[in-house]
C-alpha cells in the first residue's frame, strides 16, 4: 500500500531519471531496492542495458576528442553517429573540426513510452532543437532528422 501511494506519486518523475548513468552496483545498491515504485518496463529495460553493458561507461577519451558531452541512445547510434550529426546540427563539412558540445538524452524512446503518433506528440510537440532519430524494424538502417525550432 505504501509502495503504491509512491509509485503514484513519483511516476511522473522517475521516467527522467538517467538511470544508464549508473555503473551497475550503483544501480544495484541504489535502485533495485526500489524497484516496486519504479515503472516495470522501465526497470525491465534498466536490467536489460546492465547485462548487455556489464561496463556501461563510453570510452572518456572519445567524448572528449569530439566533443560529445553525453549520449544516452547506445543503442540505436554510436559516438561516431553522433559526431556526424553534431557536424549536420552546425553545418560542418565531415571533415571539418567540431566546434560544438552537445548531450544527446533521449526525451521519447518507443520501447519505453510505446510506439503511438499520439504519445510521441504528446512527448516531443513544443520542444526544440531536438533530434529525431528512428532505426527501421528487422534493419540496421537508420532514419533521423533536426529540427531547430518549437
Amino acid at each position: 500500500m505504501i509502495f503504491n501511494a509512491l509509485r503514484n506519486t513519483l511516476k511522473q518523475c522517475i521516467t527522467l531519471i538517467k538511470f544508464i548513468k549508473f555503473t551497475s552496483k550503483e544501480f544495484l545498491n541504489k535502485v533495485y531496492p526500489y524497484k516496486n515504485i519504479i515503472p516495470e518496463k522501465l526497470f525491465e529495460d534498466s536490467i536489460k542495458y546492465f547485462l548487455d553493458n556489464p561496463d556501461n561507461m563510453l570510452e572518456p577519451n572519445a567524448i572528449k576528442k569530439i566533443g560529445i558531452k553525453n549520449i544516452d541512445s547506445k543503442k540505436i547510434i554510436t559516438i561516431k553517429h553522433a559526431e556526424v550529426i553534431s557536424k549536420w546540427i552546425d553545418r560542418l563539412e565531415n571533415t571539418d573540426e567540431l566546434k560544438n558540445s552537445y548531450e544527446f538524452n533521449p526525451i521519447f524512446r518507443g520501447s519505453r513510452d510505446g510506439f503511438t503518433a499520439k504519445r510521441f506528440h504528446g512527448v516531443c510537440d513544443d520542444q526544440s532543437r531536438t533530434v529525431a532519430i528512428i532505426r527501421v524494424k528487422d534493419s540496421d538502417e537508420i532514419l533521423g532528422g533536426y529540427n531547430p525550432i518549437e
